[in-house]
């Protein structure tokens, strides 16, 4: 997985350079956007982003309705809500919620417990149908001295559910 700037994290913003080097600048969760919403970006701007694809066998975990179908293989991390809305700092959500705690407590931990260990965080999400399909991200549990437990995003992209590979779904 490519390595991504930080400012292409969380609820920041993507940079994306076409081919003859202007830079579109979009929200980080256009993707969300186009999938949910069917929001259609600009075709220069779709452009750039086939531009700079990876090679198709490092476009692990990117789905695109731009025509661009991959699949993401299942984390074999355990899984913990985490509420997006919940937003502390740039890459942090907090976990001192009802469904993370009990989430925890399925796995045998406490917020406390959890502190350095890396899960694979969900949220509550639907297809533009309106059928559950969570968004997922990969990170870990972090005590904040001001903001207390958190999810950390750790930049390998956000996905939904139904992007995971059909034998792992």
């Amino acid at each position: 997985m490519p390595d991504y700037p930080e400012e292409a994290l969380g609820n920041g913003e993507i940079r994306v350079r076409a081919l003859d080097g202007r830079i579109f600048v979009a929200p980080a969760l256009i993707y969300h956007y186009v999938v949910r919403h069917e929001y259609l970006p600009p075709g220069e701007f779709i452009a750039a982003v086939a531009a700079n694809l990876p090679p198709p066998a490092l476009q692990h975990g990117f789905r695109g309705s731009m025509g661009i179908e991959l699949r993401r293989a299942r984390s074999q991390l355990p899984e913990v809500y985490c509420d997006l809305n919940a937003q502390m700092t740039e890459r942090g959500y907090s976990l001192e919620r009802r469904g993370s705690l009990e989430d925890l407590a399925r796995l045998g931990l406490t917020l406390e417990t959890a502190v350095g260990r890396r899960f694979t965080f969900y949220m509550d999400d639907g297809d533009a149908e309106g059928r559950p399909d969570d968004i997922m991200w990969e990170g870990r549990v972090v005590h904040d001295p001001k903001w207390g437990y958190l999810g950390q995003f750790d930049g390998d992209g956000f996905y939904h559910r139904s992007d995971l590979t059909d034998a792992d779904a």
